[in-house]
């Protein structure tokens, strides 16, 4: 999905980009058939390939997303289950999936806009996330927290500091993360907890004064 900068205007404003951003998600998540499109479950310490490494799972999670090269929460198991806050026979999970963006049109196109608002660039991955906890196979909400996990980009990108993460909640919030590792073939950012939307976006670095304008988009992370 490529966004393209516009001759004209930006949209009016920061503040307008977020109010169209504010809105109730309901992702619709389409999954190809055939059997190279099967959900995988990894336990902790599992081995993974990521942007074609191996690396080591660190919690238990359902993977259904193929538009990126393997995925990994690299942080530790007692790192995330203290950031959760976590009681004792709780556990961390985390489910990844990708977002068709013909079956959910409008959250795409709030993407689109707020990468717009950036500078524009090319999304490279829609991905559905969610993290939270189980307990005796029971789902708990996590309020707060976060796990660091590693993402293979779909493309060969070689210019790691042109790659970030928009992350938006269910309650309209947006986050933009910048890559915190320097594989040029990896992304690095704070998965939050719940359920959010996240795009890999590639392009033009995202300016600082745009970000903090008025606290609309969060700290950096």
């Amino acid at each position: 999905m490529k966004v393209q900068m516009k001759k004209k205007k930006y949209l009016t404003g920061i503040v307008a980009v977020m109010a169209a951003v504010t809105v109730v998600w309901a992702v619709a998540v389409s999954l190809r058939s055939g059997a190279s499109y099967v959900a995988t479950v990894h336990k902790p310490g599992a081995a993974i390939r990521v942007g074609g490494r191996e690396m080591w799972t660190s919690i238990s999670g359902t993977y259904a997303a193929k538009n990126i090269q393997g995925m990994a929460v690299v942080d530790t198991y007692l790192d995330v289950e203290a950031s959760l806050g976590l009681r004792r026979g709780q556990i961390p999970y985390m489910t990844v999936s990708d977002i068709d963006e013909r079956a959910c049109p409008k959250e795409t196109q709030h993407i689109r806009a707020v990468v717009e608002t950036l500078g524009g660039g090319t999304v490279e991955a829609l991905l559905d996330i969610s993290l939270d906890a189980r307990k005796k196979g029971k789902f708990i909400r996590t309020p707060k927290g976060f796990a660091r996990v590693a993402v293979g980009l779909p493309v060969q990108n070689g210019l790691s500091q042109r790659v970030y993460v928009i992350c938006v909640r269910p309650d309209g919030e947006v986050i933009v993360m910048q890559d915190t590792d320097a594989n040029p073939d990896t992304v690095t950012f704070n998965v939050q907890a719940g359920k959010a939307v996240y795009a890999i976006v590639t392009g033009h670095k995202p300016p600082l004064r745009l970000l903090h304008n008025n606290g609309l988009y969060g700290t950096m992370l």
